[in-house]
């Protein structure tokens, strides 16, 4: 499906207004952490989510562009909280065009926003980059976003349909991680 893109609109706005349910949706699932309780969900949920995406390869697409593995960190952050490895989650589709790993990359990579956010509130919960919250030091730091818009707006061909039912697709993945992390 090729959806028409507005003349003057960044393709950046476009998918974040095509996907703001969506986005809406895992953002309530994430929620804001009133304890450590909070914060444990959400770090088995995204260890369920990254270990099942963190080996996508946005290049075996056809886009120039690579994922940083956030696994790792997230193992140990969970160690450090001892929360056991759950099931990992059924891997997602892979991204069979340049405009659906775009999709892909742009939920991936727009979640580092979110974290300079979350990274705060987990210190406030006494959490930090070299204690249970290293996954979210990573991404705060990470200077990708910027690079990536400008990948984003460059890459032609472009199909905008392909890239927003690829987003929405990561933004559900992404859900039902953490909405299957239940209560650790």
């Amino acid at each position: 499906m090729n959806i028409a893109v507005a003349a003057g609109t960044t393709r950046r706005m476009q998918l974040r207004e095509a996907t703001r349910a969506a986005h809406q949706t895992l953002d309530d699932l994430i929620g804001s952490w009133s304890g450590l309780a909070d914060y444990r969900r959400y770090l088995a949920g995204q260890r369920r989510f990254r270990e099942a995406i963190d080996d996508i390869d946005p290049a075996a697409s056809g886009l120039a562009w690579s994922l940083t593995p956030l696994s790792p960190a997230l193992s140990h952050d969970c160690a450090d909280l001892g929360l056991a490895a759950q099931p990992a989650s059924r891997a997602p589709r892979r991204p069979q065009s340049p405009s659906e790993a775009l999709g892909v990359c742009y939920v991936v990579e727009g979640s580092a926003l979110g974290a300079r956010l979350l990274h705060a509130r987990a210190a406030g919960l006494g959490l930090g980059d070299g204690f249970a919250a290293r996954h979210l030091a990573i991404q705060a730091s990470s200077t990708r976003w910027r690079a990536f818009l400008d990948v984003l707006e460059a890459t032609e061909p472009f199909d905008f349909g392909e890239a927003v039912a690829s987003a929405n697709a990561m933004f559900a993945f992404a859900a039902r991680a953490f909405g299957s992390a239940g209560d650790v």
